[in-house]
C-alpha cells in the first residue's frame, strides 16, 4: 500500500486534500516509504499554501511536535522518583495527588469550518482553513471499538491479535522491523511504533530510567577467601577456626602432655583453664593485623635493654617469669609469627603487616577484568533470595566466561590478562559468586530445553548456536529483573509518587500444624496434620513485610489475591494519600494473579481515581524467585529451630501476621459486567490508565516484555452499553462465607482422628485444650450460618474499597 493510503486509513482523512511533509519537505503521492528518521508532519492545505519553514531554514532539524490525539502537551520528566516533578497535564489525578499543569502548550486543535467541505463530510476530523498551516492534533470521533463492546457474550479479545490500524488513531511512523526469539511464542505483541513521547501509547511515565536497586547494581563488600585473609587482614571464618582450634579440648591436653620446655620446665605449672583463657584472648583480640599488633605491644613491655640491637625480653604471664618458649606455648602462638613479630617491633613498625616495602598493585588487566566481570554478573546472575550469595546460570563454565572475556576485550582492544589471573581475580574479589550445579527451584521449561540439547549435541557449531540462544533467554529474564529493581527503587526513592507491591504465597508443606523439630514419629505423618497457608505482601518503599494464614477454608483464586491487595492498599492508606503510581509484581499463576478478574479490578482502581496508573507486571515463568521468597525462607529458617504447635504460636513466628478474615466474593461481583480474554498468558506487563478521547474509559496496554513495545486495548475491561459507555458494577460484593468441609481440610476429620495423635506430643494440657476449642469454633462456624457470617467478618472492618 501506498504511504498516503496508509496514513488516511489510520487517520480517516481523505487522500485528496492530505499533505503529508518530512523535515520540511513534501513527500511524494507514489511513495511507498520514506528514509528512516526524521519526523512526518501531516497538513490539510485548505485555503492553499505550505507548511512553515523551520527556523533556520528547511535543512535544520525540525522542533514542531508531532500530532498528537490529546489537547495539551506537556514534555513527561524522565527522572521516575529522582524529583517532584509534576504529572502530565492531561492526567486524570485522584483526590491524593495534585499535580500542576505544564505551560507548554500543543498546537492549535482545528475546529469545524462555517462552510463544510463535501469531500471532508466523510471523515472523523473536521478540518479548519488558516493562513498558516501547522500541525494538526486531530480528536477521535466516538466510533465503537470492536472489540468487547455491546455485552455480546461472544465477544472474547485475543492478545494474541494481529495489530489493526484502524484500532490505532495515531500517525505512524515507518516501521522498523526486528526479529527477536523469545521465550514463550514466536509471535510479537507488539510491533506498532507510535507518535508520543518516548514512543509510548500510554504517554505514561516509565522507570528505565532509575538506578538500579543498590543491593543489586553496587558491588557488595568483598568478603576474601582464606587464602588472602591473612594478607588483607580481614577477620572472618578463618579467624574463628583458629581459634577453635587453639582451645580445643584435644589440642589443650596435647599442650599439657608435651615435653618441658626448658631445663625450668616453665610450662609444667600451666593449668587446662589457663590455657584456655590465655589463648582466647590472644586470638579473640582481632584478625591477623590486630594480634600481630598486640604482641609487638607485649614486646615492647618485655624489653630488658633499650637497645634493640642487643635486646632480650623477660617474659611474664599473671606475674611469672618464664622463658620464650613457655610464654609461646600458653598463647598458641608459633615459631615463625612470634619471629615476624620480633622483626617488626625491632624495625619500628607497630605490626608485621606493615610492610615497609608496599605490596604490588595490581595491574591495569586485573582492574579491567574485575570490572568487566562486574557487569557480566549484572546482566547474568541471579542474586538469591535466601542465600547470601550470587549464581551464574546452570552449565555455566569459568573458561566459557574466560573465553568471553577475552573475546570482548579483543574486540575493543584492550589488553586481557591470563586464565589463572582472570580465576584469581574471580576467587579473591568475587567469592560469593557460584555457579549453579542444579535448580533448587521450579525450572524454566525453556532453559531446560536448552541444556538437553547441549547435552545432546557435540557438533561444535550447533553447540555454539544453542549456547547464544541461551545467553539470549537468560538476558531477556535478566532485563525483567532490573527492571523490577528499577520499580522497586523508585518506590524507595519516591514513595510519595510510587507504590511498589508484592504478592506471593509460601510453601505450605512447610507450615503444617502442629509444627515439630527433631525427629518425627512414625505414627503421625504429614497427612495427619492441618493445613496453613501462608500468603505474603511487601510494600517496599514503606518497609512493610506482612504475612496472613488460612486454613484452607476459602478457595486459592483471585479473590484471595485482590482481597490481599485491598487489605495492603487500606493500611497505606490509614499513614497518609496513596501515591498516584501502583507497581504490582506477582507470579505468572494463572488462578490467582493472571486472569480476567484481576485486571477487571486494576481497571476499576484506576476508574474510581483511587490511582493515576497501575501496572501489573510478571517475570519469566521460573524466573520469578524474588524477595518475597526471601521473606519465606527467612520463616522456613526459622521454624527448622522453632516448634509451632499451635496456631497462634504460628502467628508469633510469622512476621506482621493475622489470619486471612474479612474476604469478599469480588469474582462474582465482577463476572456480569467484564469481557472474556484469551491469549492473556502470554503478556507480561499490564499498565492501565483513563482514558483521554472516551467517555469513563479506562485503556489497558500491555506488552509481553521490555524488548516489546506497547499495544492498547481501548475497550477497557468491562462491556459497554448502547452508548458505547462501560457498565461497571455498583455497591459492594457478597461476604464471601467459609468452607470447612472439603479435601483440604475436614474438620470433623481432624478433632475425631487427627487431634488423638497429637496430643502425647503436645507440651502442656493448655495446649490440648486450645486445640479444642480452636476445633470447635471451626466446626460450630461449618454447622451454622450465623457463626459462620460471625467467623467470615473478622474485625468488621467492612468493604475496603470504599474506604481507600
Amino acid at each position: 500500500m501506498k504511504l498516503y493510503e496508509e496514513v488516511s486509513n489510520v487517520t480517516g482523512i481523505p487522500k485528496a486534500i492530505l499533505r503529508l511533509y518530512k523535515n520540511g519537505k513534501k513527500v511524494h503521492r507514489e511513495s511507498f516509504q520514506v528514509p528512516d528518521g526524521g519526523t512526518i508532519h501531516a497538513h490539510i492545505p485548505g485555503n492553499g499554501g505550505t507548511p512553515p519553514t523551520p527556523p533556520g531554514g528547511r535543512n535544520m532539524k525540525s522542533d514542531y511536535r508531532t500530532a498528537q490525539p490529546e489537547d495539551k502537551d506537556q514534555t513527561v520528566c524522565d527522572c521516575q522518583g529522582a524529583c517532584n516533578c509534576p504529572l502530565p497535564w492531561g492526567w486524570s489525578s485522584p483526590i491524593s495527588y495534585q499535580p500542576s499543569p505544564g505551560t507548554d502548550q500543543a498546537s492549535s486543535v482545528y475546529q469545524p469550518s462555517p462552510i463544510p467541505n463535501p469531500r471532508a463530510l466523510s471523515s472523523p476530523y473536521q478540518p479548519s482553513p488558516s493562513e498558516d498551516q501547522a500541525s494538526s492534533v486531530y480528536q477521535p470521533s466516538p466510533i465503537a471499538d470492536p472489540h468487547g463492546c455491546g455485552g455480546n457474550d461472544l465477544d472474547v479479545y485475543d492478545f494474541n491479535e494481529s495489530d489493526q490500524a484502524n484500532a490505532l488513531p495515531y500517525v505512524r511512523r515507518a516501521l522498523q522491523k526486528t526479529t527477536r526469539d523469545d521465550c514463550n511464542s514466536d509471535s510479537d505483541l507488539g510491533v506498532h511504533h507510535l507518535e508520543s513521547s518516548d514512543d509510548d501509547p500510554s504517554d505514561l511515565s516509565d522507570t528505565n530510567s532509575e538506578p538500579f536497586d543498590s543491593s543489586f547494581y553496587i558491588p557488595a563488600s568483598r568478603t576474601p577467601t582464606g587464602k588472602t585473609k591473612n594478607q588483607t587482614g580481614v577477620s572472618g571464618k578463618a579467624g574463628a577456626k583458629l581459634l577453635n582450634r587453639a582451645v580445643k579440648r584435644e589440642t589443650l591436653h596435647k599442650t599439657l602432655s608435651m615435653s618441658p620446655c626448658c631445663r625450668s620446665k616453665c610450662s609444667r605449672r600451666f593449668t587446662y583453664r589457663g590455657l584456655k583463657k590465655k589463648r582466647e584472648k590472644y586470638f579473640g583480640s582481632g584478625d591477623a593485623s590486630a594480634r600481630s599488633s598486640w604482641l609487638v605491644e607485649k614486646l615492647s613491655t618485655f624489653q630488658n635493654d633499650e637497645d634493640k640491637l642487643k635486646s632480650t625480653f623477660s617474659f611474664k604471664a599473671d606475674g611469672r617469669l618464664m622463658c620464650r618458649k613457655a610464654w609461646c606455648r600458653l598463647y598458641g602462638i608459633s615459631r615463625k609469627v612470634y619471629y615476624r613479630s620480633r622483626t617488626a617491633f625491632l624495625d619500628g613498625r607497630p605490626s608485621a603487616s606493615d610492610r615497609i616495602r608496599p605490596r604490588r598493585e595490581k595491574s591495569k588487566a586485573y582492574v579491567n577484568a574485575n570490572v568487566w566481570f562486574e557487569m557480566y554478573l549484572a546482566a547474568h546472575a541471579e542474586k538469591m533470595p535466601h542465600r547470601k550469595e550470587k549464581w551464574l546460570p546452570y552449565r555455566t563454565r569459568k573458561q566459557g566466561v574466560y573465553h568471553q572475556y577475552r573475546q570482548d576485550m579483543a574486540e575493543q582492544m584492550e589488553p586481557y590478562c591470563s586464565k589463572q589471573t582472570f580465576y584469581n581475580m574471580w576467587n579473591e574479589m568475587h567469592p560469593d559468586v557460584f555457579i549453579k550445579k542444579s535448580s533448587l527451584f521450579t525450572k524454566c521449561k525453556k532453559c531446560v530445553q536448552l541444556e538437553r540439547k547441549l547435552e545432546r549435541t557435540r557438533i561444535p557449531n550447533k553447540r555454539e548456536e544453542i549456547q547464544e540462544r541461551r545467553r539470549a533467554h537468560l538476558g531477556r529474564q535478566m532485563r525483567e529483573r532490573i527492571n523490577y529493581y528499577r520499580r522497586r527503587e523508585a518506590a524507595h526513592r519516591n514513595p510519595n509518587r510510587y507504590l511498589s507491591l508484592i504478592v506471593d504465597g509460601m510453601d505450605q508443606a512447610k507450615t503444617y500444624l502442629p509444627h515439630f523439630v527433631g525427629a518425627k514419629s512414625k505414627d503421625m505423618a504429614s497427612t495427619d496434620l492441618m493445613k496453613v497457608h501462608v500468603s505474603g505482601i511487601i510494600s517496599h518503599g514503606h518497609g512493610i513485610k506482612a504475612t496472613y494464614t488460612d486454613v484452607f477454608e476459602y478457595s486459592h483464586d483471585s479473590n484471595l489475591t485482590i482481597n490481599l491487595l485491598l487489605k495492603m492498599l487500606y493500611r497505606l492508606s490509614k499513614r497518609g494519600p496513596l501515591p498516584p503510581i501502583l507497581y504490582l509484581q506477582a507470579d505468572n499463576c494463572f488462578r490467582e494473579n493472571k486472569n480476567r478478574f484481576m485486571l477487571a479490578f486494576l481497571d476499576l482502581l484506576v476508574h474510581r481515581n483511587i490511582f493515576v496508573e497501575v501496572q501489573l507486571s510478571f517475570l519469566y515463568v521460573g524466573h520469578t524467585h524474588e524477595d518475597i521468597d526471601q521473606l519465606f525462607s527467612q520463616i522456613a529458617d526459622r521454624l527448622r529451630h522453632e516448634e509451632a504447635r499451635t496456631p497462634k504460636r504460628l502467628l508469633e513466628i510469622l512476621p506482621d501476621a493475622a489470619e486471612m478474615r474479612g474476604l469478599y466474593d469480588v469474582r462474582g461481583w465482577l463476572e456480569p459486567y467484564i469481557i472474556n480474554i484469551k491469549g492473556h498468558s502470554k503478556v507480561g506487563m499490564f499498565r492501565f490508565r483513563q482514558s483521554k478521547t472516551m467517555k469513563d474509559r479506562v485503556d489497558m496496554f500491555y506488552r509481553r516484555s521490555h524488548d516489546h513495545k506497547w499495544k492498547i486495548l481501548r475497550t477497557g475491561m468491562f462491556r459497554t452499553d448502547n452508548e458505547n459507555v462501560p457498565v461497571r458494577p455498583s455497591g459492594k460484593p457478597k461476604l464471601l462465607l467459609p468452607v470447612f468441609e472439603k479435601r483440604e481440610i475436614n474438620v470433623g476429620n481432624l478433632m475425631t482422628q487427627k487431634l488423638p495423635k497429637w496430643s502425647p506430643y503436645l507440651e502442656s494440657e493448655e495446649e490440648a485444650k486450645y486445640w479444642k476449642e480452636y476445633l470447635g469454633q471451626l466446626k460450630s462456624a461449618s454447622q451454622s450460618l450465623p457463626a459462620k457470617t460471625r467467623y467470615a467478618s473478622g474485625d468488621g472492618t467492612g468493604w475496603l474499597l470504599e474506604r481507600l
